[in-house]
C-alpha cells in the first residue's frame, strides 16, 4: 500500500509527521501524527512504499525575491485579500519567518534523494479553501485554532470535518480526544500529497516565478476560482 506523508515544520522539537495510506480504494490514517526529528523523517521517506511528501514550509526561493515574497506567496495573498482579508497574513515572507524556511529547506535537501514527489503546501490556506462556503463559526475556527487557548475543541472540530470531507478512515488505536494544531496541519499536508497522486484535478499549482527560482518542489493548494 502506498503511503503519503505530510510534515508540519515548526520550531525546535516541533515537527509533526502524518502518514495516510491508500487502502481498498480509500485513504486511511493508521497512526496519529507525531512529533519527529530529522532522523525520523529520513527513516520514513526511505521506506519503499512512500509515494511522496508535502511540507508546510517554504522550500523554494529566488535571489530576485528582495522582500522574501515569492510569486506563489503573492498569488495566494492576493486571493485571500479579496476573499478573506483577515487571512492575508497567514502567508508570510521567508525573510520574516526565518527558522521555518531554513528547517524546511534542510529537510527537503535531506529527503530529496530518497523520495519521488516533494511538494510544498499551506495547511491553513487549504482549510479555508475547503470550508470557505461553510458557516461563520467554522471560518472563525480556522482563524483561531493555532492560538494556545484555542487548541482542543476547535482544532478537533476542524480535524473531524477535514477527515469527513476527504473520506479519511481513522484506524488509530490511540485516543483522539485532544488534537494539536501540528497534528491537524500535518494531516492536511498528507492529504494534499495524496490528492497530488490520486486527485490532481482538485489542486492548483501556484506560480513558480522566473528562472531564478531555486529549491526542491512546487507549491500546491486546493484549487480555487
Amino acid at each position: 500500500m502506498s503511503e503519503y506523508l505530510g510534515l508540519d515544520t515548526g520550531g525546535q522539537s516541533n515537527n509533526w509527521l502524518a502518514s495516510l495510506r491508500a487502502k481498498d480504494g480509500s485513504v486511511a490514517l493508521s497512526e496519529m501524527p507525531r512529533v519527529v526529528n530529522q532522523e525520523d523523517i529520513l527513516n520514513r521517506v526511505t521506506e519503499a512504499n512512500i509515494a511522496g511528501l508535502a511540507i508546510d514550509g517554504q522550500i523554494t526561493w529566488s535571489y530576485t525575491d528582495t522582500n522574501g515574497f515569492r510569486p506563489s506567496d503573492l498569488q495566494i495573498r492576493e486571493y485571500l485579500q479579496l476573499n478573506c482579508p483577515n487571512g492575508k497574513n497567514w502567508v508570510q515572507s521567508y525573510n520574516s519567518l526565518q527558522v521555518v524556511p531554513l528547517k524546511s529547506r534542510q529537510i527537503a535537501e535531506l529527503v530529496n534523494p530518497h523520495i519521488g514527489i516533494l511538494i510544498e503546501t499551506h495547511p491553513r490556506v487549504n482549510l479555508f479553501l475547503k470550508f470557505k462556503d461553510q458557516d461563520a463559526s467554522l471560518l472563525e475556527a480556522i482563524h483561531t485554532y493555532k492560538r494556545d487557548e484555542a487548541n482542543g475543541e476547535i482544532t478537533k472540530k476542524l480535524w473531524n470535518m477535514w477527515c469527513e470531507s476527504f473520506c479519511i478512515k481513522i484506524e488509530c488505536e490511540e485516543a483522539t480526544d485532544t488534537i494539536y494544531d501540528g497534528q491537524l496541519d500535518s494531516l492536511v499536508c498528507a492529504s494534499i500529497c495524496y490528492a497530488f497522486h490520486n486527485n490532481y484535478q482538485t489542486l492548483r499549482k501556484l506560480q513558480n516565478g522566473p528562472n531564478t527560482t531555486r529549491g526542491f518542489g512546487p507549491f500546491y493548494v486546493l484549487d480555487f476560482k
